[in-house]
């Protein structure tokens, strides 16, 4: 061992702020814009077997094109992965200021941070 002891250990890394949602994809959207682009696969081998170039080179492509839209579409209409943005402050933050946010208890967000600092100035 390197002599840091478990506590040490499990407070020297933070997760971020902002966690990943948990579905990995699996989500209406995901599943459609999977199958109907996998269809305009489909359609486009079945345009090159059957020695048709319009339907490989144009329908088929069509067909994965429409499933990227129906994707879209879902996923505006709230169906899709839930969209995050960034946090207003950084995922991981120097020593300083973690031990202006009270050691191991982290500030909220920015308004708490600057809270505490228009406190501490008055």
């Amino acid at each position: 061992m390197t002599g840091t002891s478990l506590e040490q250990h499990q407070t020297g890394y933070r997760l971020p702020v902002a966690a990943p949602p948990h579905n990995e994809g699996k989500t209406v959207a995901g599943w459609a814009v999977m199958i109907i682009v996998s269809l305009g696969v489909l359609v486009s081998c079945a345009g090159l077997v059957v020695d048709a170039p319009v339907i490989m080179w144009v329908a088929g492509p069509v067909v994965a094109v429409v499933g990227l839209v129906v994707g879209l579409v879902l996923r505006l209409t709230g169906r899709g992965q839930e969209r995050r943005t960034a946090p207003a402050r950084d995922w991981y933050e120097s020593p300083e200021q973690e031990r202006s946010a009270g050691g191991r208890e982290r500030a909220a967000g920015a308004d708490a941070r600057t809270i505490e600092e228009e406190a501490r100035t008055r």
